[in-house]
This record gives structure tokens, C-alpha cells and sequence, in this order.
């Protein structure tokens, strides 16, 4: 029952991290809602003794309307995403908070998670990442 449960979890995630893909596929890289700066934080070496890390990804709101998070879909339980739901302003800037939980962990990691926001008519998908090397 066990393996049944880790090969759903395994697919699950292989969709979600497609999504990005089929949503510039279908509207073109220049429909994204959010600019993340950066996408990609490496954390380099984080030693097994420490119990989680906290990375905040801070973004801007690049369309010409209103945008909201609806929703971020983590890669792994290792990963809890923190945001809020509030509305982001055309031009402002807000942030959200990614802890990554160590425990278990050895060895170079790469946690992707997928950011789903909306302008009120579509839904947009961008993906951030965090990177480290956990030694024991």
C-alpha cells in the first residue's frame, strides 16, 4: 500500500510541474501575471543537524491588472509553502515564504514548487525552486 501511495504522490507531482510548461504553450511566455526575483535560490551547503530553512521569494506583479495567488502547489511534504490570498496591485510587489524541512534529506536537493495566480480571467503558473546541499 505504501509504494501504491508514493507512485501517486510521484505522478501527481511530474503533473504539476508540467503545468508551467502547458500554460506557456498555449498562451506564450509574455502572459505570465508574476516576476519572480529571483525564481532560483541556491542555498548551497545546509548541514543535516539543522531542522529547516526558510527562503522568502519575493515577487512583482507585471500584468495591467489586479492579481491574486490562488494557490502554490509544493513538489514534496519536505516543502510548506506560506502566502497570503491578498490581492497584489498592478506594479506592486509582495512576497511569499517557502520552508524547506531537512529531516530525511541528504545530498544536492532541488525542490520545485508551482505558483498558480489569476487576474479574474485566466490563471497563470510560475515555477520557483530552491536548491541546497544537505550534509550529514
Amino acid at each position: 500500500m505504501s509504494s501504491v501511495r508514493k507512485s501517486i504522490k510521484l505522478i501527481l507531482s511530474l503533473l504539476l510541474l508540467t503545468l508551467p510548461l502547458q500554460a506557456n504553450a498555449q498562451t506564450g511566455s509574455d502572459a505570465k501575471l508574476l516576476r519572480f526575483d529571483p525564481a532560483v535560490v541556491n542555498l548551497g551547503e545546509l548541514p543535516a543537524s539543522q531542522d529547516s530553512v526558510s527562503v522568502t521569494f519575493d515577487f512583482t506583479n507585471i500584468s495591467e491588472g489586479d492579481v491574486h495567488l490562488v494557490e502554490v502547489h509544493s513538489q514534496c511534504s519536505c516543502t510548506k509553502p506560506y502566502y497570503s490570498n491578498k490581492t497584489v496591485r498592478s506594479g506592486k510587489k509582495s512576497s511569499l515564504k517557502v520552508t524547506l524541512y531537512l529531516k530525511d534529506l541528504t545530498g544536492p536537493q532541488k525542490r520545485h514548487l508551482t505558483v498558480v495566480a489569476t487576474d479574474g480571467q485566466k490563471r497563470r503558473f510560475s515555477t520557483i525552486t530552491i536548491v541546497c546541499n544537505v550534509v550529514r
